[in-house]
């Protein structure tokens, strides 16, 4: 599973990867992979831990394990001009994918100690899930406030008997670290750029691959969107850390991919049409992604 957004739960049963019944679909999740920490990538990560509870875990004899960025530390040197008052959790203002694994579980420790103690056994939560914070290689010289994904050559973070996953960094300024992932297996290659602007790190990540899944904006959509003139006024700035539907394709292209899904999509509300001008750049297989899709993979 790559990241954990809103509603990730419900969409995991309607996959058919869980029944209604809340009783079985997490015994074959093997591992989570967080591309960064904002709450849109995140937000469904407590329903994960919680009703995994009800949900398969107690079937497990492994863990899951969830891997994604580590704790930034100081905000100092990317948001010098703030005043500190403004800052939630300020003993440790970003936290990486381990401490917040653990302060989710602890927020809802009420719920889980209940439903343990009310059946006397059962999985603990805090031992179904192994949260790792992902490691950058040495001498990966990285400029917090500049370049957040210098170039680089992919690195191992995740092997088992299926399948071989790669990360890189991506560009998704001011969220560092933020990754993306390349996905090996016997069947074929699947890369994930997650949420970034277009970067030489993706295309490195992205070549020999059968399909690359790259994020997208459609600035004309989002300018449908935002008609207030205070909101029109961030649109730069949103946009700036993305990648829009007139460059995504180049990327593509770059790497040598012969399908691109698109995915996510900004604004979720945007037309298949919108992304028409991907075809400009990008002469391969294009697919506007939504949710609940199926693209195969195969040699």
């Amino acid at each position: 599973m790559i990241d954990c957004g809103e509603g990730v739960a419900a969409r995991y049963r309607q996959a058919g990867l869980g029944p209604p019944g809340f009783t079985h679909g997490l015994e074959d999740l093997q591992a989570v992979f967080f591309s960064h920490l904002h709450s849109d990538h995140t937000i469904g990560y407590p329903g994960l831990l919680v009703a995994g509870f009800l949900n398969g875990l107690r079937n497990r004899t492994e863990p899951i394990q969830i891997y994604g960025p580590g704790p930034r530390g100081s905000v100092k040197d990317m948001f010098a001009d703030r005043p500190a008052n403004i800052l939630v959790n300020p003993q440790n203002p970003m936290p990486g994918t381990a401490d917040l694994t653990r302060d989710l579980l602890a927020a809802y420790a009420t719920d889980l100690n209940e439903r343990a103690l009310r059946r006397g056994s059962g999985a603990n939560p805090e031992a179904s899930f192994d949260a790792r914070d992902i490691q950058l290689p040495a001498g990966i010289e990285y400029e917090l406030g500049g370049d957040p994904a210098p170039e680089m050559e992919p690195f191992a973070v995740h092997e088992d008997a299926n399948v071989r996953v790669l990360a890189t960094l991506v560009d998704h300024r001011p969220a560092f670290p933020a990754f993306g992932f390349r996905f090996e297996t016997p069947d074929g290659v699947i890369v994930f750029s997650g949420d970034t602007r277009p970067t030489p790190n993706v295309i490195r990540l992205a070549r020999g691959a059968d399909i690359l899944v790259h994020e997208v904006i459609a600035v004309p959509a989002m300018e449908r969107l935002l008609v207030e003139p205070a909101a029109r006024a961030r649109l730069g700035d949103i946009a700036s850390s993305h990648t829009a539907a007139d460059a995504v394709g180049s990327v593509a292209s770059a790497a040598g991919v012969t399908k691109l899904v698109l995915s996510p999509v900004l604004p979720p509300t945007a037309d298949d049409s919108d992304f028409d001008i991907v075809r400009a750049t990008f002469a391969g297989e294009i697919v506007v992604g939504r949710d609940l899709d199926q693209i195969a993979v195969g040699r």
